[in-house]
C-alpha cells in the first residue's frame, strides 16, 4: 500500500526507492507506475538504505524499530505509520504521508478520488435485492479473517454482501472456527493467489479446502463458488 501511495502523491524523481515488492502484480496495483522509478530497497538493513541518500524514510509498523532506531540513529529521519485496518484508515494514512511529504494537495485528491468511487460502488450495489445478498467468507494461508471493523469488513459492506466472519460475532484478528464456516454456510470463498514465498503453498492451499471434508456440505464448496 505504500508503494502505491507514494506514487500517487510525487513525482517520480521525488521517490529515491520503492519497495522490493513494487514489481509484483500479485501484490502492487501500481507496477507499471513503478517503472518510473529505477531503484528499491533490496535489504531492510540501514547500509542499504544510506546507499540510497534518503531524505526521509517512510516505512510501517510492522517492520519493527531496530531498522528505525538504526537509521534514526545516524541522523535520518524516519516516518512510521500505523498499519491500516480499515478503510477509513486508510485513508488517514494517505492524509498523514500526503502532509509528511508536502503533498497535503494531492493526499486531498487522492482520498476525495477514492471515496467517489466507493460511493459509485455503493449506488451500484444497492440495487441487489436482498434475496440474493450472498455470504462471504475470507481464508488465507494463516486462516481465516476479516471481523468486524477490518478492511475487508468494510469492503463487504460497499459490495453489498455479508461477511461471515463478522455475522459470526469475530473480531480483528481472531480467527472464525471451521465449525463457525459450516454453520454460516456462506456462498463464495475469498480465496488468495499471491505466494509470499512463491513455494505453490497457495495452489495446495485451495486443492486443501476443495477436498476438506468437514467443508463438503457448504454452498462455496459444492457450487465450486472459489473465488
Amino acid at each position: 500500500i505504500l508503494d502505491e501511495i507514494l506514487l500517487d502523491l510525487l513525482p517520480p524523481e521525488k521517490i529515491a526507492a520503492l519497495s522490493a515488492r513494487a514489481d509484483d502484480p500479485g501484490i502492487c496495483a501500481a507496477v507499471d507506475k513503478a517503472k518510473t522509478v529505477e531503484k528499491r530497497v533490496q535489504s531492510r538493513n540501514v547500509e542499504a538504505i544510506l546507499a540510497l541518500n534518503p531524505d526521509l524514510v517512510v516505512m510501517p509498523d510492522w517492520i519493527g524499530m531496530d531498522l528505525v532506531n538504526g537509521l534514526r540513529a545516524v541522523g535520518v529521519p524516519v516516518y512510521v505509520f500505523k498499519t491500516p485496518e480499515s478503510l477509513t484508515d486508510i485513508q488517514d494514512t494517505i492524509r498523514n504521508i500526503a502532509e509528511v511529504v508536502d503533498a497535503n494537495k494531492q493526499g486531498k485528491e487522492l482520498v476525495s478520488t477514492m471515496q467517489n468511487k466507493l460511493e459509485r460502488v455503493r449506488q451500484i450495489t444497492k440495487q441487489v435485492p436482498a434475496d440474493k445478498k450472498q455470504t462471504l467468507i475470507p481464508l488465507s494461508l494463516m486462516g481465516s479473517f476479516g471481523g468486524k471493523g477490518t478492511t475487508f469488513d468494510d469492503m463487504c459492506k460497499y459490495a453489498n454482501v455479508t461477511n461471515g466472519v463478522a455475522a459470526a460475532g469475530v473480531a480483528k484478528k481472531s480467527a472464525i472456527a471451521k465449525e463457525m464456516i459450516v454453520k454460516m454456510d456462506p456462498d463464495v470463498f475469498i480465496i488468495p493467489t499471491w505466494d509470499f514465498e512463491e513455494s505453490g503453498k497457495a495452489e495446495n492451499f485451495i486443492k486443501e479446502i476443495k477436498s476438506d471434508p468437514a467443508l463438503s456440505t457448504v454452498k462455496a464448496i459444492k457450487n465450486d463458488r472459489l473465488v
